[in-house]
């Protein structure tokens, strides 16, 4: 299962087919793709208890495909899913697709192994949303520190009009002040990073 699952990103990411397409022995079973009328993939999944014991699930799956349409069905009857199971000589065959979903409960367990591959991938997701939340936090906090900048330099600006009038040398001040405001509100990671 694992080789299909790796084999379908591939395919979904870079466009490459598998090596064996040309063989026959694709992973996908479309008949567009393989260029043919018919296909009939058939599914094994071995399930191994003890060396006298063993369960085999099996599908079949019928796509066809015509001129005006195509089609796509499980086989019931017949050629339905079929589970066998081996218990120290007996076999015993299931045909109905209900008990091969309680066979497959069975062989729910070997798939925790990936089930668990894909929730340990899944967490340098999480990973990348503390990241985006703490620059976040970062960012709100130099926002804040600019905006206290900003409301100091006003009040020294007044506070100076008030003491000094308006003198040439509170002019050049004045255009100071403003331009670190401004610089503030423009780069507030690099007023971070000198804070």
């Amino acid at each position: 299962m694992r080789p299909r699952i790796i084999e379908a990103f591939k395919m979904a990411t870079t466009g490459d087919l598998s090596p064996m397409v040309d063989k026959g022995a694709a992973f996908i079973h479309d008949p567009c793709i393989q260029n043919e009328t018919e296909t009939m993939p058939f599914e094994k999944y071995p399930k191994h208890r003890c060396p006298a014991c063993g369960l085999t699930s099996s599908k079949n799956v019928e796509d066809m495909r015509n001129r005006l349409r195509s089609s796509f069905e499980k086989h019931a009857g017949k050629d339905a899913e079929t589970v066998t199971r081996t218990l120290c000589g007996r076999t015993s065959g299931s045909r109905s697709l209900t008990e091969v979903d309680n066979e497959l409960r069975v062989v729910k367990d070997s798939m925790q192994k990936l089930q668990d591959d894909i929730a340990k991938n899944s967490r340098s997701l999480e990973l990348e949303k503390d990241v985006l939340q703490r620059s976040e936090i970062r960012f709100n906090h130099a926002k804040q520190n600019c905006l206290e900048l900003l409301s100091m330099a006003k009040k020294h600006k007044r506070l100076k009009r008030e003491k000094d009038g308006l003198s040439s040398s509170m002019r050049s001040f004045e255009t100071k002040t403003d331009a670190q405001a401004v610089y503030c509100i423009i780069y507030p990671a690099k007023i971070l990073e000198a804070s």
